[in-house]
């Protein structure tokens, strides 16, 4: 995700390749042990892409982007057992990924302030995939509409 958000100096002791989170206190990123939980990267002015890696992060519950410039889309395979995501004030286009819909534990997405560009309708179908088994208790929808 580092060199995907164009490497950038506010995130001290990142590195593009190698280097232990948890053991060198990125900032951002809450460990418990050696298992990244939560990475919060809110208002620092990023720029750039989410990246399409974060699927391997098994242990991550948290993940806040809001209000960045965080551009292009959302990986397809976000972290499995993601509880959070929060986007807002953002540049992403596309839809959510389907994948939101498989994750057991998810149940908080903030899209909001024009943080997506498609249609509400969109992320109505991965709303109602996951009402049946478990109930965002945020969703917030604030789409520039294209």
């Amino acid at each position: 995700m580092y060199t995907s958000l164009n490497s950038p100096s506010q995130l001290t002791n990142w590195k593009s390749i190698g280097g232990d989170p948890c053991g060198e206190s990125w900032k951002g990123v809450t460990c418990q042990g050696s298992a990244v939980v939560s990475i919060d990267l809110s208002g620092l002015g990023l720029t750039g892409t989410m990246g399409y890696l974060l699927s391997g992060l098994l242990s991550l519950g948290t993940l806040d982007l809001s209000d960045n410039n965080i551009h292009d889309t959302i990986p397809y395979q976000l972290p499995p057992n993601l509880t959070s995501l929060n986007l807002a004030g953002n540049s992403l286009i596309e839809n959510l990924p389907y994948s939101i819909s498989t994750m057991v534990y998810f149940t908080y997405l903030n899209a909001s302030h024009k943080s997506l560009s498609s249609p509400l309708e969109t992320y109505l179908v991965i709303l109602l995939a996951l009402l049946p088994c478990k109930t965002p208790y945020l969703f917030s929808y604030d789409y520039l509409l294209v």
